[in-house]
C-alpha cells in the first residue's frame, strides 16, 4: 500500500469541540498536526494548551501554516472567513475540509462552486452515516423528516438540511417555513417529488432522520444522547481519502445548495410563511456576529 500523501495535517480554528474530536483519529493517521488559531473565540494562551494536550504544534503565521500542511481542516465558527482561509490550499492543489456551515454570502458560495474540480471536502460529518448513504444509493425515497435537537437557525440547523439532502441528493427548488412552535420546521420542495421536512429544536432528537421508501420506513439515529459519536473519524478518513485521489462523497454544488436551502427557509419565515425559491434573493447570516455570540456564551 502506498504511504499517505498527508504527513502534516493542519487544523485551522480551534473554536469548537471538533478539533479535539478529530485529534485521536489524526494521531493514528498522520505523522504531524499543525494548529493555527486567530483568537476569534479563545484567549491567546489556548492554542498552546490545546496542542500540549495532544502533542500537536502551534503555528502563529497563516502563510507558513499553509505551506507546511499537506492538507487541512477549516473549523472556525466564523463562516464568513472559511473561503478566504481555504483558498490558498485550493490554489496549491492541496486537500482542504471546510466545516459546517461552509459559508453563507453569495460571493463565497459562488467561489465554492468554482472549486468543483478541486480536492475540497465540505460540510457536516452526518453526511457519512452508513444508513443515509445506503438510502442515497439504493432509494427510491418518498419522504424524509430530518431533525436536529438544538435551537440554532443556521449553524446547527445545517446538520438537519445536510442529513436529509444526503438521502435525496441535490434538487431542492423552494422552501416553505411551517407554522412556528416547538419544533420549528420547514418544508423543502424537491424535484424528485419526495416530501421533505426539516425540524429544528426538537427536544426528543439530536440527529435523527425518518426515511420512507416504497415499502418500508426506517428510523435512523445519526447521533443519540450518551452514545459516542464516531462520524468524526469517518470524516477524517474521508479527507485523507480525497488527498489520495478519491472523489468526495458530497459534491460541491450539493453542499452549496444546503446553505441556500437554509437561507430560503428563513426568508420564507420573514415573508409570512410563503414559498421561497432558492433562486430568490434570500437572507444572509453573519458569521462574524455568530462568532462574537459564541465567544460571549463561552467566556462571558
Amino acid at each position: 500500500m502506498n504511504p499517505s500523501p498527508v504527513r502534516t495535517f493542519g487544523l485551522c480554528g480551534l473554536d469548537t469541540s471538533h478539533p479535539a474530536a478529530w485529534a485521536p483519529y489524526l494521531l493514528k493517521r498522520v505523522e504531524h498536526v499543525l494548529c493555527y488559531d486567530d483568537g476569534t473565540v479563545h484567549p491567546p494562551e489556548y492554542p498552546a494548551e490545546f496542542c500540549s494536550e495532544y502533542g500537536f504544534e502551534v503555528c502563529g503565521d497563516y502563510d507558513e501554516f499553509v505551506e507546511r500542511c499537506d492538507a487541512a481542516a477549516i473549523m472556525g465558527v466564523d463562516w464568513d472567513r472559511h473561503v478566504e482561509q481555504a483558498r490558498p490550499f485550493v490554489e496549491r492543489g492541496k486537500t482542504v475540509f471546510i466545516d459546517k456551515p461552509i459559508a453563507c454570502r453569495d460571493a463565497d458560495l459562488e467561489e465554492l462552486l468554482s472549486w468543483k474540480n478541486s480536492r475540497v471536502v465540505l460540510g457536516s460529518s452526518t453526511r457519512l452515516h452508513e444508513r443515509l448513504q445506503t438510502w442515497r444509493e439504493n432509494g427510491p425515497v418518498r419522504s424524509v423528516v430530518s431533525t436536529v435537537g438544538q435551537d440554532e437557525p443556521f449553524a446547527y440547523a445545517s446538520h438537519g438540511v445536510e442529513m436529509g439532502q444526503t438521502v435525496l441528493g441535490s434538487g431542492a427548488e423552494a422552501v416553505l417555513w411551517l407554522a412556528g412552535g416547538r419544533p420549528s420546521s420547514f418544508q423543502v420542495k424537491h424535484r424528485s417529488g419526495a416530501f421533505w421536512v426539516v425540524q429544528i429544536r426538537n427536544p426528543h432528537a439530536i440527529f435523527h432522520v425518518l426515511v420512507g421508501g416504497e415499502a418500508v420506513t426506517e428510523s435512523v439515529w445519526v447521533k443519540e444522547v450518551d452514545i459516542p459519536y464516531s462520524l468524526h473519524g469517518e470524516m477524517v478518513a474521508e479527507v485523507l481519502a480525497v488527498a489520495e485521489g478519491k472523489r468526495p462523497k458530497t459534491p460541491v454544488d450539493e453542499a452549496v445548495e444546503a446553505m441556500r436551502i437554509l437561507r430560503a427557509a428563513h426568508t420564507s419565515r420573514q415573508h409570512g410563511e410563503l414559498w421561497t425559491a432558492l433562486s430568490d434573493e434570500t437572507v444572509e447570516f453573519s458569521g462574524a456576529e455568530y462568532a462574537r455570540e459564541y465567544r460571549r456564551r463561552k467566556y462571558g
